[in-house]
């Protein structure tokens, strides 16, 4: 329920902000009218197609058109930078209410606003005799090397600094490896501004930094792309092993991300009944009972009978959960599942290989988003160190 007030609030004063730069044209007093008639019902019904990422993505559109609107209703001079900011702020808030309120006649309806604000807009920018720097630099000419990594770095910039904010308010500032999103942050203004004013840096800085930069991106890329897919692998059916890696429990009832795993691992087997699982995760220090025991209390719970379940209880690793459950396995060339996050496949088959495994799959469980975004980057960190060490 607060998500949505946030999200029909924000669109609220995108609104406002429009009608009190446009209230002497009739044509678009009626247009705000209608759409905040549409947009309301949308609201007000609150059915949506999609799931919580796309909606926290529709938040950041509707948050960077209140702050284009109240811009060009605030600061006069914001024309300097971007001829018609009120227009382009109704555009991204138009967008943003298709994806937090997804349906069919919503999209249809507020696509079709956009097409009249363009034309709109192209109408009466007709009329004017001359833009400013950032116009001129961005909306006019052919498209240009220099002028799409601008672009790049300032959505860069915007999607860091939305991003972040993001993760304050589903994880607190605790979370590891937060400092990511605020780093990339400041290269991308550096970036974009070094480019918008065409700022040179000296050869010994330049000429190592387009060396590096291209294989760091070339191999974060590819390493990525693998992480990516293992998170969509689907497995082959009736596996001997399943092997589900233990998280943290809280008390004696598994944290989210376990409980993922968990459920990934009762939706397997039960499909596929002649599989046995591994229940692998030692007891932590502030834990009641070890990650195994908590896993093989919920399969059963679940219906799994409880002489399919093998307990692993001695890890306090990845690398031992697979180690160790290597050592419970008879034959050493039967085929094996890994269950854990599907952020973390790539790298847990890695380790399995490494541990002895000669037949190993991804049993992806979902990753909860929108931190799972910021799980899969970190990932690239995690499969470069597995390779140093």
């Amino acid at each position: 329920m607060i998500f949505r007030t946030i999200a029909y609030s924000l669109f609220i004063i995108i609104l406002l902000c429009s009608y009190f730069k446009n209230r002497k044209t009739k044509f678009m007093v009626w247009f705000l009218f209608a759409i905040f008639a549409v947009n309301t019902v949308a609201m007000i019904i609150g059915d949506s197609m999609l799931n919580i990422l796309p909606k926290v993505i529709g938040e950041y559109f509707l948050v960077c058109g209140a702050f284009l609107a109240l811009s060009s209703v605030a600061i006069k001079e914001i024309y300097k930078y971007s001829r018609n900011p009120d227009f382009l702020g109704l555009i991204l808030g138009l967008t943003g209410m298709c994806l937090v309120y997804a349906t069919t006649w919503l999209i249809g309806f507020n696509a079709v606003a956009i097409a009249i604000i363009h034309i709109y807009v192209i109408v009466k920018e007709r009329k004017e005799k001359k833009g400013s720097k950032a116009w001129r630099f961005f909306g006019r000419g052919r498209i240009t090397y220099r002028k799409l990594k601008c672009m790049i770095y300032l959505l860069g910039l915007i999607w860091c600094m939305l991003y972040t904010i993001t993760l304050l308010i589903y994880t607190g500032p605790f979370l590891s490896w937060l400092w990511l999103w605020p780093l990339g942050m400041v290269f991308c203004f550096i970036r974009f501004l070094m480019i918008f004013r065409n700022i040179r840096v000296p050869k010994p800085i330049a000429i190592p930094y387009h060396i590096m930069f291209p294989i760091f991106f070339i191999f974060f890329v590819v390493i990525e792309l693998m992480i990516i897919q293992n998170k969509f692998h689907i497995p082959s059916k009736e596996l001997d092993y399943v092997i589900v890696l233990g998280a943290g429990v809280n008390g004696y009832s598994p944290s989210k991300p376990l409980k993922e795993r968990i459920d990934r691992a009762y939706n397997y087997l039960e499909a596929n009944p002649n599989t046995i699982a591994i229940a692998s995760g030692g007891q932590g220090p502030d834990e009641l009972i070890s990650e195994a025991q908590c896993i093989k209390n919920r399969l059963v719970a679940m219906g799994i009978e409880e002489d399919r379940i093998i307990i692993e209880d001695r890890s306090t690793s990845t690398e031992e959960n697979l180690a160790y459950s290597y050592q419970l396995i008879d034959n050493k060339n039967a085929s094996v599942g890994i269950i854990t996050n599907s952020f973390h496949e790539f790298r847990a088959k890695l380790m399995a290989y490494r541990a002895g495994f000669n037949t190993i799959e991804s049993v992806p469980a979902r990753t909860l988003y929108p931190v799972g975004i910021h799980y899969t980057v970190r990932e690239f960190f995690g499969v470069v160190k597995f390779f140093i060490s």
